[in-house]
């Protein structure tokens, strides 16, 4: 009887999921792959103003690099590797710098490190079939970000969702789709050659 109680808890437990081991299992994903993209839906709402903006963008990652690709108003572009970052913005204005000097992006949590999460407080506010909403408090690690609450499918191991509320009360939500992984990276999204009609500004 005490051997079958035993079997029983083992059994439970080896099933139990936290929110943190969803979170790193999640990371560790997206981290190691050679070569993603991700499109996305983002809506933005102001709280001082009360309106509203929607656009759409798309997300590539590889190995420690980043591009972030938006259409909004002007297309504005976000370009990380290791070394360099470069942010491209309506009317030739491009800035640049090295990557330590570059602020992080709400994104780049999703390729972080899974021990990240051992720094952050989450936990699991709702589950729906294999959708598992989470709340994450930031402790700092995004700039003006304090919570952020994300949706993540546990079966085919996708973000399906993220949303979080900034300093100034303004909310932004974020909705993923298309998620597609590579074998290999095209070199050349990932880095920035200055032209001459740009009008550049160092950090």
């Amino acid at each position: 009887m005490i051997l079958k109680i035993f079997t029983l808890i083992l059994f439970q437990t080896s099933f139990a999921t936290t929110s943190q081991d969803i979170l790193k299992d999640m990371t560790l994903t997206y981290s190691n792959v050679e070569y993603m993209k991700t499109d996305y839906e983002k809506s933005e709402v102001s709280e001082l103003l009360g309106d509203s903006e929607k656009t759409e963008g798309q997300i590539e990652y590889s190995k420690g690099r980043i591009r972030i690709e938006e259409d909004s108003k002007t297309k504005n572009i976000f370009i990380k590797n290791k070394k360099s970052f470069w942010h491209l913005q309506g009317n030739n204005q491009v800035l640049t710098g090295s990557t330590e000097s570059a602020m992080p992006t709400i994104f780049e949590l999703m390729f972080k490190d899974p021990k990240v999460w051992d720094e952050l407080s989450s936990n699991i506010v709702g589950k729906k079939g294999d959708d598992v909403d989470l709340k994450i408090t930031v402790n700092g690690k995004i700039p003006n970000v304090k919570i952020l609450n994300v949706t993540v499918n546990t079966k085919k191991r996708r973000f399906e969702k993220l949303s979080f509320t900034d300093d100034i009360g303004n909310q932004t939500s974020v909705n993923f789709k298309k998620t597609r992984f590579f074998r290999s990276a095209p070199d050349e999204r990932f880095t920035y050659e200055i032209k001459k009609t740009d009008k550049v500004n160092k950090l």
